[in-house]
């Protein structure tokens, strides 16, 4: 009796050990690829951005308009022994989270502009919509190309006209700070003032003053401005808005594992070992489980068997092991 069960279970386990390799196979698979234009990486992942060390200033000048766009900021409970976390707020206790992602919003951008949300095309704006305890609308963030300085150490530039093109991204408020400036620039063009970052105050949080400068450095080097700016471009703003979703099946996934660990929080589950996993393969690691755990449902009495020695005792562990 306990013979025959040990090997139905370790029958099992070698199908989900079978199962697991060959999906790891699968993942380990590299395609060859060719040597063409094509097939460069992404240039958002190699070009500079804009962002300021602690106490650190910079002097930039903005050239253009940014693109925007709505971005979804989605984060999960942080789980400390299948307890949610807590720290000191200015409120009081308040519960700590984990970054999950930050998913460009699938809405119409008529819609977004007009509503702050659009939950029939967007399943991260449905959820906040159902769950907004648990889940934030999505809020406007914006990319452009500037110019930075290269600087002495202050805001002040070098005596000879040297910079980059960096992208700068921001959220509302940095854009509101600017719209300010262009209220208060000569005919109301960017163009004609430098901007000013800095002191950074908080690196993590990009947390400085904006504030304009009367004097024009670029002015004096018109030209080499000119050629600067126009070699170093990308052609698509999006990805430094935030994650482009190539998939939606991959949004839900995210929007599934943060609705588990609310589960957890709210006492409605415990955490368990496949509450990372996501779409099939949750699903499959999850069958399997239960086909080893489920050894015992079959039967309406519980019987509890015990070797009679230490040589009748079967370590499935060993057994495995030694496959």
């Amino acid at each position: 009796m306990i013979q025959d069960r040990d090997c139905g279970r370790i029958d099992v386990a070698i199908q989900k050990r079978s199962l697991e390799s060959k999906r790891r196979k699968e993942i380990n698979f590299m395609a060859k690829m060719s040597f063409s234009s094509e097939n460069k990486s992404a240039s958002s992942e190699q070009f500079p951005r804009l962002k300021l060390v602690q106490d650190e200033t910079a002097r930039i000048h903005i050239y253009e308009a940014p693109d925007v766009g709505y971005v979804h900021n989605l984060r999960m409970p942080t789980l400390v022994n299948g307890m949610p976390k807590y720290k000191s707020g200015p409120k009081g206790e308040e519960m700590e989270f984990d970054f999950v992602g930050n998913p460009i919003c699938l809405g119409k951008p008529d819609i977004l502009q007009d509503r702050g949300m659009d939950p029939k095309n967007c399943p991260a704006c449905k959820a906040a919509e159902t769950n907004p305890d648990q889940f934030q609308r999505p809020k406007r963030r914006f990319a452009m190309h500037v110019f930075q300085y290269a600087t002495n150490g202050t805001s002040k530039p070098t005596k000879s006209f040297q910079g980059s093109v960096k992208i700068w991204a921001f959220t509302d408020q940095k854009f509101n700070e600017i719209a300010d400036l262009r209220d208060e620039a000569p005919n109301k063009d960017l163009s004609k003032i430098d901007v000013i970052l800095g002191p950074c105050e908080n690196q993590l949080f990009q947390k400085y003053k904006i504030i304009p400068s009367s004097m024009v450095k670029k002015d004096e080097n018109q030209d080499l401005f000119d050629e600067i700016i126009e070699e170093n471009k990308v052609e698509d703003l999006e990805p430094f808005l935030g994650r482009v979703v190539k998939k939606v099946e991959y949004l839900e996934d995210d929007l599934d594992k943060i609705r588990a660990r609310w589960r957890v929080v709210n006492g409605q589950a415990s955490e368990t070992n496949s509450d990372n996993l996501v779409g099939a393969e949750r699903n499959l690691d999850a069958g399997l489980e239960g086909l080893l755990d489920n050894d015992t449902k079959a039967s309406t009495t519980k019987v509890e068997e015990k070797p009679r020695n230490k040589q009748d005792a079967v370590d499935l562990e060993d057994l495995l092991n030694g496959l």
